[in-house]
């Protein structure tokens, strides 16, 4: 397993387990968007944030993907961000030594590395 530093070099020691639960209850890119920012105010607004720190992000991913429709600096901004992410090596580590740890790296590599939207992005 890979060692994680810090900005001044110290080792990174990860004490918790990965987070299993559900993180996201509707697909982001849904079609029926209800265009979050239309009438928004600070309730409103506060209301979008609550439900997401409560597990449904889906107001939340609606109103962050239509301030990056409309604001052009903002894309901009964005997308130099996602593409020095693209552009950085990666590899899928296992959890622990176990067998059942190295199937489950299998799986998610195989998944991962055989996905066409990570070969060629679909925002370019």
């Amino acid at each position: 397993m890979g060692i994680l530093y810090d900005q001044f070099g110290r080792e990174i020691v990860v004490k918790k387990q990965p987070e299993r639960r559900e993180i996201a209850v509707a697909t982001i890119r849904d079609r029926w968007s209800d265009y979050p920012s239309s009438g928004l105010t600070p309730y409103s607004l506060a209301n979008i944030f609550r439900e997401a720190d409560q597990g449904d992000v889906k107001r939340q991913s609606e109103l962050f993907e239509e301030m990056e429709e409309k604001d052009t600096h903002l894309f901009s901004e964005l997308q130099t961000r996602k593409n020095a992410v693209l552009g950085m090596d990666y590899d899928i580590l296992p959890w622990s030594e176990s067998a059942e740890d190295r199937r489950i790296r299998d799986f998610v590599s195989d998944c991962l590395f055989n996905m066409p939207a990570l070969r060629t992005p679909c925002w370019t």
